[in-house]
């Protein structure tokens, strides 16, 4: 856990910082951020069934990634059909193996800008990745949690991926609290989806890869 805390401590007043937790599973020292369909409907069933949330809403996007033109650079398509472009830069991504659970970690950071000029994409180089998110969140205290469907394209080789991420969004809030309460509270909230799972009587143990 300790190194959860410091790298909320060192990276939580960044401005448009992004800090998340998710699920998925290491294989091979890579990091698979899919879960089962069936596994991931009996977690949104669970959510969806508790009265408690600050808000709930669900939104759709389309991501366009072409890192031939301009790398970490993206054009997002939002639910009311505008055209947003960002450059997305990933600070840190820390996989965790997760015992006493049927999934592992991955722990990341990353700064998100909006950017004032239109990315223009090359025709003889077409958009290598295509994602199409259709996502229902959660949002309580200090946390969101985010259950994505999503349609994948990578070099016209579609798939279907069904993805959970818990998100520190109230960051207005958070940066009052210290980093080891928002360490211990996500793990906490990582314990509670397990149990939605599996239930079980022994801790989550975060292992740094």
């Amino acid at each position: 856990m300790d190194s959860i805390i410091s790298t909320i401590a060192n990276n939580i007043y960044l401005p448009n910082v992004e800090i998340e937790a998710r699920l998925g599973s290491i294989n091979l020292n890579k990091f698979d951020s899919s879960v089962d369909e069936t596994i991931w409907n009996r977690i949104l069933n669970v959510l969806g069934a508790w009265n408690g949330w600050e808000k709930v809403e669900t939104t759709k996007k389309e991501i366009y990634i072409n890192d031939s033109i301009k790398k970490n650079y993206r054009t997002v398509v939002n639910s009311c059909g505008d055209d947003i472009f960002e450059k997305k830069e990933k600070l840190v991504n820390n996989n965790y193996s997760c015992k006493n659970s049927p999934w592992d970690v991955r722990f990341s950071v990353s700064q998100e800008f909006k950017l004032s000029t239109k990315i223009v994409l090359n025709p003889d180089h077409p958009s290598t990745l295509t994602r199409i998110k259709t996502t229902k969140s959660f949002y309580h205290k200090f946390w969101r949690y985010d259950l994505s469907v999503i349609t994948q394209k990578i070099n016209n080789c579609e798939k279907k991926l069904y993805e959970l991420e818990i998100e520190l969004w109230n960051m207005k809030d958070a940066i009052k609290a210290q980093p080891i309460y928002l360490a211990k509270d996500l793990i906490c909230k990582i314990q509670d989806i397990i149990n939605i799972v599996e239930k079980t009587n022994k801790p989550v143990e975060l292992i740094k890869n």
